[in-house]
């Protein structure tokens, strides 16, 4: 009994003393609170871990901050889950910010912090990592550069990923163009269940020029090579999303050349289209109490031989070419042009898909007729 008692007085009296650390830290500067941390972590490493975000208080500038975080890095693991949470305390931006970078550049003579930076990935969730990003940008060790390709490069098995995110944009920023490379297999890799349309997105952000500026000769055939290899090793599926990235960064003819692989079942030497352009007008006399709507479907068949990604442009010019059929009515606005979305196995469809805008604009109180304009090719 009596050995019991010295044992809680002794254990009470040990347990004051390293909590004196922590007061000691709050009324000091610099050196003095990590002096005191790494001394209540000698003394009792169960009272520096409960007391660890009292110390950081006390660390209220960049450097001892900076000093304090790898302090704690260094001396146990069981610190590395309340380090990841450390920017994410930090009222300041620029200070958060800060601190990270200052992290990375000691990743080069710290191997603990370089394994940190590994360890953690999984525990941290997606916005506390965007936090430390700036830490793996700055740090150029040859084992975090590999481990960075190495993430990329296994995207996750589900369609968004935050974390996933900004490893890609990690490895973007360390890399530049030679990034592309990781990012087609990422993708190929993703095609199946992962963050597919994300990669291709930050595939396309690699190479986008800054404002005002343009896509270098060489980054555009980067790109486009890079895109083309993807879409060759994913499914068919898969394809249309590589053709529209490709067509949204100014590289339509190469976006053209997949349009067989998508629609091969309609490819025979070109595509066949619908296309109308629609005529409308208030036909009215001056003895008429209402309006007598009018419109006319002026429809084509467009036979794009030349198998562009949009037909639009040449299309229109022909159509909108035609002879009007309501010249004497008053005209409502410009003609409108409308094309099939996509292209189309013969003329039949082309007949079913002319009808839908006839019964559109008849619902809409006009009285509407079909005018079969020439065949128009593109070649």
């Amino acid at each position: 009994m009596m050995s019991a008692l010295i044992f809680l007085l002794l254990g009470g009296t040990a347990n004051a003393k390293c909590e004196g650390y922590v007061r000691k830290a709050a009324s000091t500067k610099g050196k003095a609170v990590i002096k005191n941390f790494k001394q209540a972590h000698a003394c009792d490493i169960i009272v520096a871990q409960n007391n660890f975000f009292e110390f950081m208080k006390s660390a209220n500038d960049l450097e001892t901050l900076t000093q304090f975080t790898l302090a704690a890095i260094k001396l146990d693991p069981s610190y590395w889950i309340s380090v990841t949470k450390v920017p994410g305390k930090i009222k300041n931006y620029q200070l958060r910010d800060s601190l990270t970078k200052a992290l990375g550049g000691y990743c080069e003579e710290n191997p603990e912090l370089r394994l940190f930076l590994q360890k953690t990935y999984e525990k941290m969730g997606d916005t506390e990592f965007k936090r430390w990003d700036d830490a793996y940008i700055v740090c150029q060790h040859e084992e975090i550069n590999s481990w960075i390709v190495e993430q990329a490069e296994k995207p996750p098995e589900k369609v968004y990923s935050g974390k996933y995110n900004a490893i890609m944009d990690i490895l973007r920023a360390k890399k530049g163009i030679e990034a592309l490379s990781h990012l087609e297999k990422a993708a190929i890799s993703a095609s199946k269940n992962g963050p597919y349309k994300d990669v291709l997105i930050k595939i396309s952000e690699t190479v986008t020029p800054g404002l005002g500026e343009e896509i270098s000769a060489d980054n555009r055939k980067r790109f486009e090579e890079t895109l083309l290899n993807i879409a060759n090793n994913v499914e068919v599926s898969k394809t249309t999303e590589v053709a529209h990235q490709l067509a949204a960064s100014g590289s339509e003819q190469k976006a053209a050349t997949l349009l067989p692989k998508i629609y091969p079942n309609v490819y025979t030497d070109g595509f066949l289209y619908g296309a109308a352009a629609i005529e409308l007008a208030n036909c009215k006399k001056k003895n008429d109490k209402k309006d007598k709507k009018e419109a006319v479907v002026h429809v084509a068949e467009v036979h794009d031989k030349k198998v562009l990604w949009s037909i639009r442009e040449k299309a229109s010019e022909q159509l909108l070419a035609s002879k009007a059929k309501l010249a004497k009515c008053e005209k409502e606005g410009e003609w409108v042009v409308v094309i099939t979305k996509e292209p189309i196995s013969s003329s039949k469809d082309i007949k079913a898909w002319s009808q839908e805008i006839i019964e559109k604009y008849k619902g809409s109180g006009y009285k509407t007729k079909l005018q079969k304009e020439k065949k128009i090719i593109i070649k």
